[in-house]
């Protein structure tokens, strides 16, 4: 009888270091299960991200007889913004350039502090900023070509034919280009346009539209002054 009582207790403890084991193991698959899924990472959203920019690129216009702001946001590069501003009859002309590209640099800090604090963000990403003169009559040429392509893109939309019923809608898609933004500010007149088109630093293409041509074209007239 006691060897029976033995073997009995002996046979549960057995029992229990099996279901410990198998415990243990199921507990070992699901953190290993847990471990394979793929982590969540905090990004900025849009609110913060057009926060950061507008603290990086300023458009104020106080004070001038008129101010013609471009900006230029290429994918995974640095942004840049031109600002020609006309003030005692002379036309200024401020230049700046992010270090880097502002959205992957705005994530980094996120994910690296835990903190969307637009204006921390905005010092640990960095822009560089110069200032120089350039002669109305080639700042007016500009301008004046710049307005006219923004007239030529929005006649081409209302001349644009609308599918009819039952055929197919087609559009281009870049995944790697630029958004082109232009301000316009004078007195009595207030001026927005923007058009997304091909990379900036790649060649000006022919299908490329009027407006991003002319952005491309001002764009590097001004990186090539000194």
């Amino acid at each position: 009888m006691r060897r029976f009582t033995h073997y009995i207790a002996s046979l549960r403890n057995k029992k229990s270091l099996i279901f410990l084991v198998l415990i243990t193991a199921c507990l070992n698959v699901n953190a290993q299960q847990d471990d394979d899924l793929p982590k969540v990472v905090p990004t900025i959203d849009g609110e913060i991200y057009q926060k950061i920019v507008e603290q990086m690129f300023s458009l104020d216009a106080t004070d001038n007889e008129f101010t013609l702001v471009l900006r230029y946001s290429p994918t995974f590069e640095s942004s840049r913004q031109i600002v020609f501003t006309a003030r005692d009859e002379k036309i200024f002309v401020t230049e700046y350039v992010s270090n880097g590209d502002i959205e992957f640099k705005a994530n980094e800090y996120l994910q690296r502090t835990g903190s969307s604090d637009a204006s921390k963000i905005v010092q640990s990403i960095g822009v560089a900023k110069r200032e120089f003169n350039i002669s109305a009559k080639l700042e007016e040429s500009w301008r004046e070509k710049l307005i006219e392509s923004v007239a030529k893109a929005l006649k081409s939309q209302q001349l644009l034919i609308k599918p009819k019923d039952g055929e197919p809608r087609t559009a281009n898609i870049l995944l790697h280009g630029t958004t082109y933004e232009m301000w316009y500010v004078a007195r009595g007149a207030r001026l927005y346009f923007s058009e997304y088109g091909s990379k900036l630093f790649s060649p000006v293409y022919f299908d490329d539209s009027p407006f991003v041509r002319q952005m491309k074209i001002i764009q590097r007239q001004i990186t090539m002054r000194k």
